[in-house]
């Protein structure tokens, strides 16, 4: 742990936070930042991957939520997007346990491999094809 400090002074540690891994892509359209469908994020097995998962061993599925936790998603993402002034395309990504929700990070540049990058899952889920959502990105950036 001592060998961090030769980097820095200052270590920020957080409590890990066991549940389902929920990830939501956010794409500018027309001047406004739109949620795409949140999407869960699992290894090959069905169980969550751990961390970092390597092409094809994890893949999104459609997630079983209700409404109403689409909705909760939905408005903290916004919120979120609104406070850090988002723009262009962004991923968010939560964990869920316990029946609450933590959003754990916002990706500012999300990865478009295509078969790996949980972002093109989102885009999926909206009814988006790869090329669709690569000449939104440019659209936005233009």
């Amino acid at each position: 742990m001592e060998t961090v400090f030769n980097f820095d002074d200052v270590l920020l540690v957080e409590r890990y936070v066991e549940g389902r891994f929920i990830t939501q892509g956010l794409i500018e359209i027309n001047g406004k930042m739109t949620t795409l469908p949140p999407v869960e994020i699992v290894d090959d097995t069905g169980d969550e991957f751990k961390m970092f998962p390597l092409p094809g061993g994890a893949a999104a599925r459609a997630h079983d939520f209700s409404p109403e936790a689409i909705a909760e998603i939905n408005r903290i993402t916004s919120e979120a997007a609104a406070l850090t002034e988002a723009s262009g395309v962004a991923r968010l990504d939560y964990h869920l346990s316990g029946g609450k929700l933590y959003l754990l990070e916002i990706n500012a540049v999300p990865g478009l491999i295509p078969g790996y990058s949980s972002m093109i899952d989102c885009a999926a889920a909206a009814g988006f094809d790869y090329l669709s959502l690569i000449g939104m990105i440019l659209a936005a950036a233009k």
